[in-house]
């Protein structure tokens, strides 16, 4: 792992933004349970294919011989390669999933981005059009001031829609998942290190190197997963869901590290 101070662009590819409505189709159409979590979309997109697979919390193997707890203080320690306060969309040149607006709402404050979600079972997706990552940390502040779940999309692919997000929700859980042919939950399960309910901040963290993700809030190490359906390259964004209540999810303190 090197520190990289140089942030390489990708200017927007405009025209293919449409392609997020592939990826927004898909999550819309996820149930949630609340205090279970996700219930796996298994046969979207490939009507014939197997049970998504559910990878467990395992004993670290990224990287060798060294904690994930280490690796997260070595990382968060460093400079950021990136600092967005998400105060206004210049920065990263955010492009909203819902366009115009008939959903949703992407609203800017001096409490950062505003994701607000009114209608029942919507998802709504900003994308950082100007990131172009594959291995990287990721770190956000979440504040879900009402209604559902919200979090961290990654490595959202332009080309094929495949993505990854990072999410919690009120009740105290925390979910892994990541497109490909299928919708894949890769790992949920409640944490006492995440601050359950309405108007209490999280930070969530993310390391990603190769297939290989961990997961973090508010400094506490949460979980490992390792899945081909991750994929290797592409934009980060913040993801917020309307599950059956209307749902207004504030980010804040936006920072990546280049690994």
């Amino acid at each position: 792992m090197t520190n990289n101070n140089a942030w390489r662009l990708q200017q927007p590819a405009r025209k293919k933004e449409p392609a997020l409505i592939i990826v927004l189709v898909v999550l819309a159409l996820l149930v949630i349970i609340e205090g279970v979590g996700f219930i796996v979309l298994a046969v979207y997109l490939n009507p014939n294919s197997s049970s998504p697979q559910i990878t467990p919390i395992s004993n670290p193997t990224f990287p060798p011989g060294q904690s994930p707890q280490t690796l997260y203080k070595l990382i968060t320690s460093a400079p950021p390669a990136l600092i967005d306060p998400l105060t206004h969309g210049d920065i990263l040149q955010w492009i909203s999933s819902d366009q115009p607006q008939k959903y949703s709402r992407t609203s800017y404050s001096s409490r950062g981005m505003t994701l607000d979600v009114y209608r029942k079972h919507a998802v709504l997706m900003d994308i950082a059009a100007t990131t172009n990552l594959s291995n990287f940390a990721v770190q956000v502040k979440v504040t879900i001031v009402r209604g559902n779940e919200g979090g961290l999309l990654f490595r959202y692919d332009v080309e094929s829609t495949h993505t990854s997000v990072f999410s919690l929700g009120t009740a105290g859980a925390f979910s892994m998942m990541a497109t490909s042919n299928v919708f894949n939950t890769l790992l949920h399960r409640p944490d006492p290190a995440i601050r359950a309910g309405l108007g209490q901040p999280n930070v969530l963290t993310v390391i990603a190197e190769g297939p290989t993700v961990l997961l973090y809030t508010n400094d506490h190490y949460l979980g490992q997963v390792t899945n081909a359906s991750i994929s290797q390259s592409g934009r980060i964004g913040l993801i917020a869901y309307n599950l059956a209540d209307p749902t207004e999810v504030v980010f804040s303190d936006l920072r990546v590290w280049k690994l």
